[in-house]
């Protein structure tokens, strides 16, 4: 295991290719930017059950969810990971196939597109 501290955009994809696991253990996360781009990867991510990482780890499918605070439960995810390379593998591809059916760019606009028309539509009928 390895700390390196920040690192620049350029490099991020590196790092998360050279991961075999990315770990996020946000307090608060309000979208989850970095479990899309490990996805994207192709790496197991293992984030706390908070904000919006839930709605994109499918747990014990594209990674594990854990509580937060709770240091056994990220130590149980992360020697499950460690032992089973295959399983790694398999989350790390589910992660991918979640990403492209879910998280594209193309899909968030349509996502937003389809929001402000509600919400025009609506200020419409008022």
């Amino acid at each position: 295991m390895k700390f390196v501290g920040k690192v620049s955009n350029k490099e991020v994809v590196d790092f998360y290719n050279a991961s075999d696991i990315v770990i996020v253990p946000s307090l608060e996360e309000p979208f989850g930017r970095v479990v899309i781009e490990a996805m994207a990867c192709k790496k197991p991510v293992i984030g706390t059950n908070v904000g919006g990482i839930p709605e994109i780890i499918v747990d014990k499918q594209t990674g594990f969810l854990i509580p937060p605070k709770n240091p056994e439960y990220l130590e149980k995810s992360i020697l499950t990971l460690i032992e089973n390379k295959k399983l790694r593998r398999s989350m790390g591809k589910e992660g991918y196939k979640r990403v492209l059916n879910k998280f594209t760019v193309e899909k968030s606009f349509k996502k937003i597109e389809t929001i402000f028309k509600k919400l025009y539509n609506d200020t419409l009928s008022k």
